[in-house]
């Protein structure tokens, strides 16, 4: 069964700067080259075990090498989890539209 780090793997393969790179539990996809998203595992110790997130951080740098984030998605649920395909298929949308 694939994890959901995988599931959006698949879905931005092919359609960014350069493909995306999975390594262990961060995912990491050029937008271009001066904007990148990570997508990262977060893992919440609970009593019994613990509780799988995901953090998304769009980050792009301006002409001086200055970072700024553009958009933070904090995955809780299958609902947040959406948010984060949608986010992605609207970035896909913005860079085969210019």
């Amino acid at each position: 069964m694939a994890t959901f780090l995988q599931s959006v793997k698949v879905l931005a393969d092919g359609k960014f700067f350069s493909d995306p790179v999975l390594n262990e539990n961060v995912l990491t996809i050029d937008i271009s080259d001066d904007q990148f998203i990570a997508i990262t595992t977060v893992y919440i110790p609970q009593e019994l075990g613990q509780h799988i997130h995901y953090l998304l951080t769009n980050v792009q740098f301006d002409g001086h090498g200055i970072e700024t984030c553009r958009k933070i998605i904090y995955a809780q649920d299958d609902d947040s989890q959406q948010a984060i395909y949608d986010y992605i298929l609207a970035l896909q949308a913005d860079r085969w539209a210019a």
